[in-house]
């Protein structure tokens, strides 16, 4: 069916870049046991099996290289508009404004996150992540402003069940939460893959980068991998929709020597033009709790953000907010705090 060509196709392409068969068998296995819900008819041997076949065969890894894309609108692919002369007529005159973040006000009113641009919010599972992205999509909707959410890690009702929680209507929701759940390769998709990129959003989700490369054929820690993904998917959505772009990702298991970076660390970060933002559970979010995570911003390429963030640490990390979830009332009430000096409530 549908899922033995996507497993195949993609065990093949992890082939053609040279994984041997565990290292191949593992990613199918992860990807089997966080998105296969009907296991009792699908099981994890048959998912192998594709893996096998991809081993017999292994077709090269060239397909994404002529991943369709709208060349009239890609710069990328202009000769002249990307390597001719750069008119700086506008920049001289002081015509052209700074880039100001726009999204996910702070308490204070300070913004975290710039229109047009890519940002990333990692942590360790289950510090948050998502439901700070999530809060930032409940306030937009309930504003009726569009925002796209493509879900690599949950599923359509836990992502509307935490909007409504968070107080967004149905009918918000239905006309302005655009949500999708793609399990195969834009190639074997692209009228989808158009449609997406087609839209306009002022917010962008992209919850679980891993599986979203995976789906692309790409690997997690090859640099050229993750830039060529990066350009392709999030930079391409950012450019086309206008969205302030949010990757949610995940960080190593250590916590020493990861610094600023997510799994697969310095090209995902090299390949971010908005903020980097890391998470860190001070207490535990949950039912009944009153829940607390540290954010630090780690990198800022507009440079408006940081001005707003505590003392810089030895990795260039900055104190820039606190995102409280109270759970301990009839519904949860999310806040996004202005760093305070101490420890307490803000």
């Amino acid at each position: 069916g549908q899922r033995d060509a996507m497993i195949y196709r993609y065990a093949c392409l992890m082939r053609g870049k040279g994984l041997e068969r565990p290292e191949i068998a593992a990613l199918v296995e992860a990807y089997w046991r966080s998105r296969v819900t009907d296991k009792a008819t699908y099981t994890l041997a048959e998912a192998m099996i594709k893996v096998d076949q991809a081993m017999k065969h292994a077709p090269n890894n060239d397909a994404h290289d002529d991943l369709v894309v709208d060349d009239e609108d890609d710069e990328s692919t202009k000769v002249g508009a990307s390597w001719g002369r750069v008119d700086l007529t506008a920049i001289l005159a002081g015509d052209d404004e700074p880039t100001l973040p726009t999204l996910m006000p702070r308490s204070d009113g300070v913004n975290l996150l710039y229109p047009g641009l890519v940002h990333s919010i990692h942590g360790e599972s289950e510090s948050g992540k998502s439901w700070i992205a999530q809060t930032e999509c409940a306030r937009l909707l309930a504003a009726g402003r569009p925002v796209l959410y493509v879900d690599n890690e949950s599923d359509a009702k836990s992502v509307v069940e935490r909007l409504r929680l968070l107080g967004v209507t149905k009918e918000a929701i239905s006309m302005h939460f655009d949500y999708r759940c793609p399990e195969a390769s834009p190639l074997e998709d692209n009228a989808g893959w158009q449609d997406m990129l087609g839209g306009t959003y002022d917010l962008a989700i992209i919850d679980g980068v891993t599986d979203s490369l995976g789906l692309f054929g790409f690997g997690i820690k090859e640099n050229d991998d993750v830039a060529r993904w990066m350009k392709r998917f999030p930079r391409q959505l950012a450019k086309r929709s206008g969205a302030a772009v949010v990757l949610i990702d995940h960080v190593t298991k250590s916590s020493e020597g990861r610094g600023r970076f997510a799994i697969g660390g310095q090209a995902k970060m090299a390949g971010l033009d908005g903020a980097a933002y890391s998470v860190d559970v001070k207490s535990p979010l949950g039912k009944g709790l009153k829940g607390r995570l540290t954010i630090k911003v780690g990198k800022d390429r507009p440079g408006q953000v940081r001005g707003h963030g505590g003392k810089a640490d030895a990795s260039r990390m900055q104190h820039i907010a606190d995102y409280v979830l109270d759970s301990t009332g009839d519904a949860p009430v999310a806040t996004l705090w202005a760093p305070t000096a101490d420890d307490g409530d803000a």
